[in-house]
């Protein structure tokens, strides 16, 4: 199988994210495959109203410009994912590159659909430019699985945080990114306990349902719990057991809920210098 990088022009966060997907790469045994997006360049014949010889003519000195400037943008981008491979000791046969023509809404998680996981650059979480909305697109619309890596210049994967709150949210994004957690060398399960009734301990808000899980995997695990803000608990939790990554699931309430109040996971995804996010929702 193989992990998928998305390759975002400008995000300030690529060169960490690849080091991170080299690594998870290395830890799963799986090929990576980095990948740009970008659209027709004819489509640029469109915003200069071709439709006279004058026009056409014009439309087409903007196409050839377009193509030119898109070449060197994959160049570049391809270049620096290499060396970072490269670099991190990932063999040259595991590593592949392609690109793709068309809109990154539409392409990127059609792409990965069937890879072992979908990562993209922090920055895309915080824009609200075309890779904002490929990620909000396919976290939202597609319910794919994705991976958003921050800045960690050396990050470790040794250690991974599952946020564990019993919610459907949280539990698909346990199955879903199974590999990479039982890639792991340990799982530290980390629940506020402020948010749970001390009724329903006995349902699927209780840990010990994944730790059982996780151990049917062999993977050694430890529970932790906070209280306070979510947010600030999981990433401190994470700060103290030096969690690379953390699972969780995306968005519980309503996108509307969400715009207006923030969220758990919008709080998550605008923290710096926090974990790389595994997210499903």
């Amino acid at each position: 199988m193989t992990i998928y990088l998305a390759l975002t022009d400008g995000a300030e966060a690529m060169p960490a994210a690849t080091r991170f997907a080299c690594r998870l790469s290395k830890r799963m045994d799986v090929g990576l495959h980095g990948y740009t997006v970008m659209p027709d360049p004819a489509g640029a014949l469109l915003m200069t109203g071709a439709g006279t010889g004058l026009y056409m003519a014009a439309g087409a000195s903007v196409i050839s410009s377009v193509e030119e400037a898109q070449k060197n943008a994959r160049a570049a981008q391809e270049n620096s994912f290499r060396e970072i491979c490269a670099a991190e000791g990932l063999a040259a046969t595991a590593v592949s590159y392609s690109h793709v023509t068309g809109t990154p809404e539409q392409e990127i998680g059609r792409m990965a659909l069937l890879g072992d996981a979908l990562i993209f650059p922090h920055d895309c979480a915080r824009s609200h430019g075309a890779y904002g909305s490929a990620f909000e697109h396919t976290l939202m619309s597609r319910r794919q699985p994705v991976l958003v890596v921050g800045e960690d210049e050396d990050p470790d994967l040794s250690t991974t945080l599952i946020a564990w709150d019993g919610s459907p949210e949280a539990g698909r994004a346990v199955r879903l990114f199974e590999k990479v957690i039982c890639a792991s060398d340990r799982v530290v399960i980390a629940q506020n306990t402020d948010k749970i009734d001390p009724q329903d301990m006995d349902g699927p808000e209780d840990p010990a349902l994944v730790k059982a899980w996780l151990e049917a995997r062999n993977v050694p695990t430890t529970m932790r719990t906070f209280s306070g803000d979510v947010a600030d608990g999981l990433l401190r939790v994470c700060a103290e057991e030096k969690a690379g990554l953390m699972v969780a699931g995306a968005f519980g309430h309503s996108r509307m809920e969400e715009f207006i109040f923030g969220g758990v996971s919008r709080s998550l995804l605008r923290s710096d210098g926090g974990p790389a996010l595994a997210l499903c929702h």
